[in-house]
């Protein structure tokens, strides 16, 4: 990176996303300082040597870790966190010191092997000229950066994940209740099921207290999980009634709300199923 090199302290350095981080900015030429519960670097002192301080800790703990070291950032550092959360843990960056501040939300995991066309939110509350270089950071790896306010992107991700791992989690509970033979099933399944399976166990195969803030902890969760609720009660009836015009009817105005995406999709399945399909075979 050149002129662009740093001293970051990443605050929850040995974690999952920690880690990545730190091999990431390394990998760049900056210097990184770990600060973690079992380090003799205490976050304080690392923020007060560094010029951009990173909290990567569990959700459930960004904002108390923030309120914690925020005081300690000088005020022509950068302080920043990488939490799926923004509205609360942007707030208290903002409130708790004189920094510059920018959430950013990066759309992987620390499994990922590579950044190459992954998405980051970044979220700024006090950017300033640390707001390019904070792109150009991710950038470097290949990722994709856009923008969004805190407000914008914790909606959008009562959707992204509130709703979609909430529908996960039911179908999982579902078949755990009807006490389905998974093997057996897999005998008869199609290659849809089989991935429906295969990413629906892979959720099971993570951290539940993730799933549990991820559910739990996002500002409109309620709303998208009733809109949820209300949907299911609404096909459950057509269902049970066995109204097939009213089913059809429904089935139309989602096919609608779908559009051209409806044929993007169809393609993009379909090669994926038949990647599936050879890997199998």
């Amino acid at each position: 990176m050149g002129s662009d090199a740093r001293t970051i302290a990443v605050i929850g350095g040995n974690g999952g996303m920690g880690t990545l981080l730190t091999r990431m900015l390394r990998g760049q030429g900056h210097n990184v300082l770990i600060a973690d519960v079992a380090t003799e670097l205490r976050p304080e002192d690392a923020a007060r040597q560094s010029d951009v301080t990173i909290i990567s800790v569990p959700i459930d703990r960004t904002v108390e870790v923030i309120r914690g070291v925020a005081p300690h950032v000088p005020d022509h550092a950068l302080l920043m966190d990488v939490c799926s959360l923004k509205s609360e843990p942007v707030a208290a960056m903002l409130q708790s010191g004189g920094s510059f501040v920018i959430g950013s939300h990066p759309m992987f995991g620390p499994a990922t092997a590579s950044l190459r066309g992954q998405v980051v939110v970044l979220t700024p509350g006090r950017g300033g000229d640390w707001s390019d270089w904070v792109r150009r950071v991710w950038e470097h790896e290949g990722a994709s950066v856009i923008e969004a306010t805190p407000e914008e992107h914790d909606r959008i991700m009562s959707v992204i994940q509130v709703l979609r791992h909430f529908a996960t989690i039911v179908f999982g509970r579902t078949l755990t209740n009807l006490g389905i033979d998974l093997d057996r099933s897999l005998e008869f399944s199609s290659p849809i099921y089989r991935l429906e399976l295969m990413m629906t166990s892979r959720l099971f195969a993570q951290d539940p207290g993730l799933y549990a803030d991820i559910e739990m902890l996002n500002p409109n969760r309620e709303q998208v999980i009733d809109a949820f609720l209300n949907a299911a009660e609404e096909m459950s009836r057509l269902v049970k009634e066995g109204d097939r015009t009213g089913f059809m009817t429904s089935f139309a105005a989602i096919a609608e709300f779908f559009g051209s995406f409806r044929d993007e999709a169809l393609v993009a399945s379909e090669r994926a199923l038949t990647a599936l399909r050879t890997s199998e075979s």
